[in-house]
């Protein structure tokens, strides 16, 4: 895992709390940024959101926060072992930057958070 040399000092807490904050700043560009799988509600305050899977039938999916941590895990995990590859991504600043995240890794998350892995695009 690559690490920041201020946070080997922060104990998993700590870290996850950093993470929850980054996620949810990433979440802000949804309903814009959600292309596989169609964002058809949100609730911002409770990190909540609806999507329609339209490429599976119109499957309809509600990601909540404990599955979108999960999704950026499995997303770190794909991206580390470069088994995922994003344009504007190229080292780890670029990853804790919300403005390199343009919408298909926002997407690629909200499959992570559904699938565990990306199955589209």
């Amino acid at each position: 895992m690559v690490t920041y040399p201020d946070e080997k000092k922060k104990t998993s807490g700590e870290k996850n709390n950093t993470d929850i904050v980054f996620i949810k700043e990433v979440v802000q560009n949804l309903p814009e940024y959600s292309v596989s799988m169609r964002c058809t509600g949100w609730n911002y305050d409770e990190c909540i959101f609806n999507f329609v899977d339209d490429e599976d039938g119109g499957k309809k999916y509600t990601v909540n926060l404990p599955m979108l941590i999960k999704g950026y895990k499995k997303l770190k995990e794909l991206w580390i072992n470069q088994k995922a590859f994003f344009d504007g991504i190229n080292t780890e600043m670029d990853w804790r930057d919300a403005g390199c995240w343009d919408c298909w890794v926002v997407d690629a998350l909200i499959q992570c958070s559904v699938f565990n892995d990306i199955i589209y695009g």
